[in-house]
């Protein structure tokens, strides 16, 4: 695989992640119940981290990315 298709498809799947996390925050905020929001939030985290790691991969060319806010 070349490299440039490999940074495509990371970037990608950041994309696809700050996308799940951005649906998944209103969602985080309109919980009522304590257990569901906890769930949630771990959710909302595991993205973040997810998306923090796949970024560091990218580290050598990390000006074409946005930085993400959810």
């Amino acid at each position: 695989m070349e490299a440039g298709s490999l940074e495509s498809e990371t970037i990608a799947e950041i994309e696809r992640l700050e996308l799940s996390a951005r649906q998944l925050r209103p969602r985080v905020e309109s919980t009522r119940r304590p257990e569901e929001r906890a769930v949630l939030e771990r959710q909302l985290v595991d993205l973040r981290g997810q998306i923090s790691r796949l970024r560091e991969r990218l580290n050598p060319r990390p000006s074409r990315l946005v930085p993400f806010k959810d």
